[in-house]
């Protein structure tokens, strides 16, 4: 680091201004002021890549990862990422030449024991838990390939610190098999650091899919790949699809499995989503056309089939969803519903309808505090009022801390002209008051 600065802790303790407000604006100018001399692209990558691996060696020490009694616990495999981390830079810097840094490591990690058998000890925690999850520029292209199948616009996707821009991309569906076969431009939003890798995955419906991926294949290899893979999975030859992309990336195969726990997620939401749909759209074809048969009044005297509830409590859920995921919310359409859940006995969900329901309310409360109108008020009032009819257990701090801001700014000033008889101000201090009540809280 002193190739670049005199003073390479003062640079480092200053690096987190630019941690702060990374842009790629930012990183130059953090580099043009601390660097002791202009640098050309490549040292501005290595200087950077220097603090990112000071930054990370400071990272491995966090307390929470040594304060627990078992070295597989999240916190203690979290820090030992940021020391992987440190070793794959110091690695690619070349910082010390001659030394397996990783191999030294995890020889001293073998001394710490587990109290969970099946690891024995912090080595194979290391093994098992911590470098599977090393990102490299061949798993990032992979991964790039997995995430872009379920985006509608992957021609410019962030992705894991890096931004990936497409630079050839080709999508073929049939249908529910999909395959991509692409090459795309990688930059570090950490250090700008760019690379170009190709890749090819081929979705196989549900959870299977194969995908591969390698730094800078040659443009007529690249080309070759594409033809044959792309003419044998167009015929419906899938088997030689597979063993076509394996000759040309060879055998280092990549999955769900090897995606981040969040994109995991995004992308087993994307298939699962198109699978509740066509559940959803099944009952709510059962519910539409049995209702009248299905209804709970003309059961009076016997119970009501559990199918039928189930039915109804599928459709009027996902209604229910629905409307709080549209900007503003119908409120005639809202007494429907809660009429339909008092008639069938629902218990509404807390984790997904309840959740829709706050962070709408927090939107609507967001709107009052910009446009205070009367209307405005009276209607999150009856949303409100609609909404505590569903019972359900309701986090309102932030609406509340909205409210009682909107309260202290406009409340005494149209009080004053309430009681001067302006009725425009006397509705709106009768419907606020409401409101509060509805998420109580009072404004003195």
């Amino acid at each position: 680091m002193r190739h670049y600065t005199a003073d390479p802790w003062a640079v480092r303790d200053a690096y987190i201004d630019l941690i702060l407000n990374r842009t790629p604006e930012n990183i130059r100018a953090f580099a043009d002021q601390h660097a002791n001399r202009q640098l050309t692209d490549d040292e501005r990558i290595r200087f950077l890549k220097l603090l990112e691996m000071q930054r990370h060696a400071m990272l491995m020490y966090t307390s929470c990862g040594w304060f627990f009694d078992e070295v597989s616990g999240i916190e203690t495999v979290q820090i030992l990422q940021y020391a992987s981390r440190a070793i794959q830079l110091a690695d690619e810097l070349g910082t010390h030449p001659g030394r397996d840094l990783e191999a030294e490591f995890v020889h001293r990690l073998a001394d710490v024991p587990s109290n969970v058998g099946h690891f024995g000890n912090g080595a194979t925690i290391y093994e098992q838990k911590v470098k599977p999850a090393r990102l490299t520029t061949t798993r990032l292209g992979a991964n790039y390939a997995i995430v872009s199948l379920f985006e509608e616009y992957p021609d410019h996707l962030p992705l894991y610190s890096h931004l990936f821009r497409s630079e050839i991309y080709d999508r073929l569906e049939a249908g529910v098999q999909k395959l991509a076969i692409g090459m795309a431009r990688v930059t570090s939003t950490l250090t700008l650091e760019e690379s170009e890798v190709s890749f090819a995955v081929l979705y196989l419906g549900q959870q299977a899919l194969v995908a591969h991926a390698r730094e800078a294949m040659p443009p007529d290899a690249f080309a070759e790949m594409h033809r044959v893979v792309r003419e044998t999975f167009a015929k419906g030859q899938i088997g030689e699809a597979i063993h076509a992309m394996s000759r040309y990336f060879g055998t280092e195969l990549f999955s769900l499995n090897q995606l981040t726990k969040d994109e995991q997620r995004r992308v087993l939401d994307r298939i699962m989503g198109n699978t509740l749909a066509s559940i959803e759209n099944a009952f709510r074809q059962i519910y539409e056309h049995n209702y009248h048969m299905m209804n709970p009044a003309n059961h009076s005297e016997t119970p009501v089939p559990s199918m039928f509830k189930t039915t109804a409590e599928v459709v009027v859920q996902a209604d229910l969803r629905a409307l709080f995921e549209s900007e503003r919310p119908n409120v005639e359409e809202m007494r429907r519903l809660t009429g339909e859940v008092k008639r069938w006995q629902i218990k509404p969900d807390a984790d997904t309808v309840g959740f829709a329901a706050v962070k709408r309310l927090n939107a609507l409360m967001k709107q009052l505090d910009n446009t205070p109108s009367v209307e405005q008020v009276k209607y999150i009032a009856d949303w409100v009022r609609e909404l505590k009819t569903l019972a359900m257990p309701l986090d309102l701090w932030a609406a509340q801390n909205v409210y009682f801001f909107v309260g202290n700014r406009y409340y005494g000033e149209i009080r004053d002209l309430a009681q001067r008889g302006d009725h425009a101000a006397q509705r709106w201090i009768k419907h606020f008051t409401e409101l509060g009540q509805l998420l109580d809280v009072r404004i003195v």
